[in-house]
């Protein structure tokens, strides 16, 4: 992942700076946005969170294959928080994750 060479656009008094994020699946990722979150978790890896300029979602993935579990190097782009939330699953990381960004995964019982 790395920024371009066109640093900092300004919108709406927010500052946004141009990202590229590598996508192995396919294209890569090139947007104007803001960083959320940069988290490593022994369960899911690193995770790097963006919202783009428009509100969409970007999401990087990268974790070495452990014992029994597979190597994974994927990213994505999700219209909203559930999607994103749907793409990263139920562990211990992701939860960790999304609630850093403001979608805690629990449900209230009353």
């Amino acid at each position: 992942m790395q920024r371009s060479a066109h640093d900092a656009r300004h919108s709406c008094d927010a500052i946004y700076d141009r990202w590229i994020v590598e996508n192995e699946g396919g294209p890569d990722l090139e947007f104007e946005g803001e960083p959320l979150v940069d988290e490593t978790h022994g369960d899911i890896g690193r995770v790097r969170i963006f919202r783009s300029r428009r509100g969409r979602y970007i999401a990087r993935q990268e974790r070495s294959a452990l014992r029994g579990t597979p190597h994974v190097n994927r990213s994505g782009v999700f219209d909203d928080l559930d999607a994103l939330a749907r793409w990263l699953g139920h562990s211990a990381g992701a939860k960790s994750v999304l609630e850093r960004i403001g979608k805690p995964q629990r449900i209230v019982i009353e």
